[in-house]
């Protein structure tokens, strides 16, 4: 795995053999879509009852179909992206401490370093899988296409105000990032799903349907995230 910064982000890249390795399927995704990277931005780009969380992480993933990411852009649900949102919280979140302590060697844009150790995507995953938003909609940086399935989930992982702070650090060609998070975009008309079991019933969930354009799903999706080899030959059930 390879920490690297660009003039948008922050961004973890697997090796061809390890996205070989990790990928995702069913949660109603039409087919198996593989792992290219990771990458956070901080300030979120999504927001929750108008909140905005103080970090998101995007797991971009491509179909299997296709040969590489820039190609499934051109394609509809060629790419399917899962958000993670993160609170602000007074204890440091230990599973990012390797991110954290590497990003003072990734400080200008196109810097770049191996990870020591290679870390599986699970551990940058909520415990509570079954609940999250499905849309379909676009990148969020250049080329912005319209290619995306998109899975949010409704739980949340701690960072610590002092993690938060590094990436802060971190500059682009024209200067220092700040927060590098689209603003809200228009809906034009898209639908978003909650996704929830039968169990769950309204309860947590009431809260966030605040308008006519998000539906409520009383079913469950199980979404199969799939990490072989060197990150462990198993099949996770969300």
């Amino acid at each position: 795995m390879i920490l690297m910064s660009t003039i948008w982000s922050l961004i973890v890249v697997l090796t061809v053999d390890q996205q070989c390795d990790v990928g995702i399927s069913s949660g109603d995704l039409r087919g198996l879509y593989l792992l290219d990277e990771l990458h956070f931005h901080w300030g979120s780009e999504h927001t929750i009852d108008n909140k905005r969380y103080a970090l998101e992480l995007h797991l971009v993933h491509h179909k299997n179909n296709y040969p590489s990411k820039e190609n499934a852009l051109n394609y509809t649900q060629g790419i399917a992206v899962l958000g993670v949102l993160f609170h602000e919280s007074e204890e440091d979140n230990p599973v990012l401490n390797q991110l954290v302590e590497s990003l003072e060697k990734v400080v200008k844009t196109e810097m770049s370093t191996q990870l020591e150790k290679p870390f599986s995507p699970l551990q940058l995953l909520p415990e509570e899988r079954s609940h999250f938003f499905r849309y379909y909609g676009s990148l969020t940086t250049p080329p912005c296409s319209e290619s995306v399935v998109w899975t949010v989930f409704k739980t949340s992982l701690p960072i610590s105000k002092s993690q938060i702070k590094h990436f802060y650090n971190i500059d682009s060609a024209v200067g220092s990032l700040g927060h590098n998070f689209r603003k809200i975009q228009p809906l034009n008309e898209r639908k978003v799903y909650f996704l929830c079991d039968e169990k769950t019933g309204l309860g947590s969930a009431s809260s966030l349907i605040s308008n006519n354009s998000t539906h409520l799903l009383f079913k469950m999706f199980v979404l199969i995230y799939y990490i072989s080899n060197q990150f462990g030959n198993k099949l996770y059930s969300f």
